[in-house]
């Protein structure tokens, strides 16, 4: 017996769990359900390390962080249009997430000083869980830098795609994401100039600044909500 061996005792051998098993009880475990066990164990915390490293990425690419490489972050949405022989600024918002295990909360701010905004603009707030969400809905959009045109239509030409969205839906489409909203009305007054709101949604948005981005950020998001325990439909 190595001296490892003998200070960790004679029953070394045994699966070490939080609650070991009696010796009394020993004799009745065939060794193999141990072995099963103990391999459901180590599985286990392969997943849950896999699950760490995942959202770990996914929140080191895409969420701002402040003298880091990429320290804007990729959850950015804008696109213009061509006036006067310049460019304006129709629409921008901005998105970063946080997560807490499988459970996340995506926060989305739209730009005030975009064209858009001039009537309403909104910030938002979405919380849901990754298991609930359905690993075989996660797909890509693209659209164009002029007219926010999807890259695959006709009308796109040689525009340049220069943003877009990774949408995933819950399973079976149920109500899952409580999404809780509050719109300014900049030309409006008193109790009209500001309303919040409550809803539950069947989908979620991931704004990105670059396709390319949008193809790595789109596969991490989809394991991570297999690893969540996340289930494609059944049809």
């Amino acid at each position: 017996m190595s001296e490892s061996e003998a200070m960790r005792g004679e029953d070394w051998w045994r699966c070490e769990t939080k609650h070991p098993i009696p010796r009394s009880k020993l004799g009745r475990w065939p060794l193999g359900l141990c072995v099963l066990f103990c391999s459901g164990v180590l599985v286990g915390h392969a997943q849950s390390q896999n699950l760490t490293d995942t959202l770990a990425w996914m929140d080191n690419t895409y969420n701002p962080h402040p003298y880091a490489a990429m320290a804007s972050g990729r959850g950015h949405y804008a696109w213009y249009e061509r006036e006067a022989g310049h460019d304006k600024l129709k629409w921008a918002e901005s998105e970063t997430f946080s997560y807490r295990g499988c459970q996340m909360t995506v926060n989305v701010n739209q730009s005030p000083y975009a064209d858009s905004a001039r009537d309403m603009y909104t910030d938002y707030t979405e919380t849901f869980n990754l298991g609930d969400l359905n690993p075989d809905s996660v797909k890509i959009e693209t659209a164009t830098h002029y007219g926010d045109l999807a890259c695959d239509s006709p009308l796109a030409g040689g525009n340049v795609c220069d943003h877009g969205d990774v949408v995933v839906l819950t399973h079976n489409e149920s109500p899952l994401i409580t999404s809780k909203s509050h719109s300014i009305f900049p030309r409006l007054t008193g109790k009209d100039h500001e309303s919040t709101s409550v809803s539950k949604r069947t989908e979620v948005v991931f704004v990105v600044d670059d396709p390319a981005y949008s193809q790595r950020f789109s596969k991490a998001l989809r394991q991570a909500i297999q690893l969540c325990g996340g289930k494609p439909q059944s049809f």
